[in-house]
């Protein structure tokens, strides 16, 4: 497979095992240096965690709502291959990121 074809650009969201919904489209905040067919790439800084609608995370009677609470990017480009863009991992779509309230965040592809 195409290192592009792995590479996570502007407009992947992001989805929550624990969560009920997934995220908006993501933007790569500016300046965006590296272009992937055209798109900016998103880079372990660039994404902002937007509620992923109710948290399932831990049981409750009444909804919860979600704030996300990331801990560490994993999967990147710096670990894989130790690429980085201005000292930073680029996301791949494999890259994953886990919740200190209890999920998993994944990117889907844009």
């Amino acid at each position: 497979m195409s290192i592009s074809k792995e590479i996570a650009t502007t407009g992947a969201c992001l989805n929550c095992t624990m969560g009920t919904v997934p995220s908006v489209p993501i933007m790569a905040l500016p300046p965006a240096i590296v272009f992937v067919d055209g798109k900016p790439v998103l880079t372990e800084t660039d994404l902002p965690m937007i509620p992923f609608g109710t948290c399932n995370a831990k049981p409750s009677p009444v909804p919860i709502p979600c704030v996300p609470s990331p801990i560490k990017w994993l999967l990147t480009s710096k670990e894989k291959d130790q690429v980085t863009v201005g000292g930073k991992g680029i996301l791949l779509l494999s890259s994953t990121i886990l919740c200190a309230q209890g999920g998993k965040i994944s990117i889907l592809p844009g």
